[in-house]
């Protein structure tokens, strides 16, 4: 089959999909830093959307890219706020505005279909149900959503975290979601085409009791893992964000960018 035809089949505004992209729509860890967003990454693969993690703020962000509607699934890694918060607007938007591609499939650590609804404080629980389809992410075990191949590491966080692994066409990113640094990371990462790391904290902060990285953490992490490309995720608003990347440029000389909103990557 030639390119032209692979072309001619997955346009999408003009663009030819012939491989993974990723859009950051957030990238701001605990908080949105101004005129931005938490944590979430629209995966595109031909025809295939895919939410990863939808912070405050990414909903909006979202339709600057795609019909919200038309989304495949959602991936939710862990049960902190920044990571599923707009999932709250989010319900009511496919309610009034999706009715017929309802339920959405969201893939979500276990207890997160109860943990979730139970913040809504309706009579009818039914009406969230109606919208959502939850499925429990299992570790190590992949699962398949149209082109994409995604399959959820356990990470070192709130128990459970799931880092995700997400292949297709040869190609593969891992996106490490809210991690401490441990030594299985660096197999889950190994040689990927694109690494979406949490660098929450600074060289000097080594010493804070929070389960994220440190800029040197995550250096190391690349070099030993021989990641094509680093992108840097889960920056805290009151740091300087180009600090951060220099202190990671100290100890990985392989390709770094900052995830600012509207990155689009192809992996």
């Amino acid at each position: 089959m030639s390119n032209w035809f692979l072309c001619a089949t997955s346009i999408e505004a003009g663009r030819c999909l012939l491989s993974v992209e990723v859009i950051v729509l957030g990238s701001s860890g605990t908080f949105p830093r101004a005129g931005g967003a938490c944590n979430g990454f629209l995966a595109r693969e031909g025809d295939t959307r895919v939410l990863l993690d939808i912070g405050t703020g990414v909903l909006s962000r979202l339709y600057q890219w795609i019909d919200p509607g038309k989304l495949d699934a959602l991936v939710i890694t862990h049960l902190h706020p920044d990571h599923f918060l707009d999932i709250y607007p989010y319900r009511y938007f496919l309610e009034f505005q999706a009715q017929g591609r309802l339920p959405l499939p969201v893939y979500a650590p276990a207890g997160a279909a109860d943990y979730i609804r139970g913040l809504f404080n309706e009579a009818d629980t039914s009406k969230f149900d109606r919208v959502f389809k939850f499925t429990d992410l299992v570790p190590d075990e992949p699962f398949e959503v149209g082109g994409l191949t995604i399959t959820p590491r356990p990470v070192s966080h709130l128990d459970p975290t799931y880092g995700l692994e997400v292949a297709a066409g040869g190609r593969r990113f891992f996106y490490t979601s809210d991690t401490d640094a441990f030594e299985s990371l660096v197999s889950y990462c190994e040689d990927v085409d694109l690494l979406l790391a949490e660098t929450t904290l600074r060289a000097e902060d080594a010493d804070v009791p929070v389960a994220h990285m440190t800029t040197t953490q995550v250096a190391d992490l690349a070099r030993r893992a021989r990641v094509g490309r680093l992108v840097l995720t889960h920056l805290w608003p009151h740091y300087d964000r180009t600090q951060i990347k220099r202190e990671v440029e100290g100890g990985f000389n392989g390709r770094i960018d900052l995830a600012d909103e509207g990155l689009l990557i192809k992996v």
